[in-house]
């Protein structure tokens, strides 16, 4: 009976690691990341697996976790906002799992510059290529103070890109700005009097 009891067991685990990496692929592919991060992403999800993290968390949820440790990892820009929508499991989830894998695991996350979100919140607001130069300036000028402060990269390289156009008298609204960038108005606007007063 024990061994019977224990073989179930492993065939569970088994058939949990199986769904779980085929979710790491699943979504690796969706966001089209390179076969070394998706193997990253894979290990992840194993040694959360060997952590005994699993109980109590979705198997999705770990997958996508493990997906963002692997891109957080590699000092690559996919944020929350970007993964979530594919996951099938709500941020929160995914984010509490991100946090348990972090924890338990010690991932060596790098931070993520904000310059490296420049490219994505101009294309998403459709701005011009003068602008997009001097947002870029901006984020390059002030990214250790913004890692030093532990600000969001995606809000401040929306900010850079909102002052930028805002020099040239190029129309944006900080509603539209942070609804792009997954952060509020109020932070636009504080990163924004932050830029401003830095370049005085």
């Amino acid at each position: 009976r024990t061994q019977h009891s224990r073989s179930r067991y492993q065939s569970s685990r088994e058939r949990r690691l199986t769904h779980g990496l085929d979710e790491v692929r699943r979504l690796a592919g969706a966001l089209d990341l390179p076969d070394s991060l998706r193997d990253q992403a894979c290990r992840c999800f194993r040694s959360a697996q060997q952590a005994d993290l699993l109980p109590g968390r979705s198997i999705e949820a770990v997958a996508a976790a493990s997906v963002h440790a692997a891109c957080r990892c590699a000092g690559l820009s996919r944020t929350l906002a970007e993964l979530v929508p594919l996951a099938r499991v709500a941020e929160s989830r995914v984010r509490s799992a991100y946090n348990a894998l972090n924890t338990e695991l010690g991932l060596p996350a790098k931070p993520v510059a904000p310059v490296e979100f420049v490219p994505r919140v101009a294309d998403a607001l459709d701005v011009t290529d003068q602008i997009r130069r001097r947002a870029r300036s901006l984020a390059e000028t002030s990214s250790d103070e913004w890692a030093h402060r532990g600000a969001n990269p995606h809000a401040v390289a929306a900010a850079c890109v909102y002052t930028a156009a805002a020099e040239r008298d190029w129309q944006l609204t900080q509603a539209r700005v942070a609804a792009v960038s997954d952060s509020s108005i109020k932070t636009i606007r504080t990163h924004y009097q932050t830029l401003c007063d830095a370049d005085r």
